[in-house]
């Protein structure tokens, strides 16, 4: 996208560069994350979505390009075990079907601007979003594939059935693990991890995003970047 786009395109605002800025400036002085968000976005009087995209999406250059030597391009999991974080893909693709802002992080990885989970109570926008998954892996051949499903979820076993199912009628085989604590098992799962929560990335080697795959080959998505933000 072009200055003039990402000016254009709200929430990505002039006023929203200077914060980001501000925030990374922040982050690389070892200012603590939760506290950056709130003087940063009290200073500018940011709306909701401009402060979750600073939460999730602002990273210091130094961790951002450690991000990107851990990513795989879809060539490189041919074959390869996927630890799959279906809670976290789920939410970023449903969250663009509903319309609501994504965006690719300074770190690379797509990520949506939306605060809460209220993808999943759609049972027709989460069986779609299962669908373009499946559709994705169908295409990648990938090696074995480990679905890992927080059980606490009110949606888990919903969103369990709805993967079964639609890896049967592609003609493709996975493990469904519904898990206490999906974020935490992964952290040790092994194999290429596919998730966009920073924590998880940050302890695993290799990462896949697939969101963005399933995003650009269904959708010829052009997101915008943090990464080449315009400067003010």
């Amino acid at each position: 996208m072009t200055a003039d786009e990402f000016e254009s395109n709200s929430p990505l605002s002039p006023i929203f560069a200077e914060a980001l800025n501000d925030s990374i400036y922040l982050y690389e002085r070892g200012y603590p994350h939760k506290r950056t968000i709130e003087l940063v976005g009290n200073r500018y009087r940011l709306s909701s979505v401009q402060r979750s995209i600073l939460r999730r999406g602002a990273v210091p250059p130094s961790i951002a390009a450690e991000r990107k030597t851990k990513q795989v391009s879809p060539a490189g999991i041919r074959a390869e075990l996927l630890s799959i974080d279906s809670c976290n893909l789920i939410a970023v693709i449903g969250n663009y079907l509903s319309g609501c802002f994504v965006y690719r992080a300074c770190d690379g990885i797509i990520r949506d601007a939306a605060e809460s989970n209220g993808v999943f109570r759609s049972s027709e926008r989460r069986r779609r979003a299962v669908r373009l998954i499946v559709t994705a892996m169908a295409k990648l051949d990938p090696g074995p594939l480990h679905f890992y499903i927080d059980e606490p979820h009110p949606h888990s076993r919903d969103l369990a059935g709805e993967l079964r199912e639609a890896l049967r009628a592609a003609g493709l085989s996975g493990e469904i693990k519904l898990v206490r604590s999906a974020d935490r098992v992964l952290k040790n799962a092994g194999g290429i991890l596919v998730s966009g929560d920073s924590e998880i990335i940050d302890a695993v080697r290799k990462v896949f995003d697939l969101a963005s795959f399933v995003l650009e080959t269904e959708f010829l998505a052009d997101l915008p970047d943090l990464g080449v933000f315009p400067q003010p």
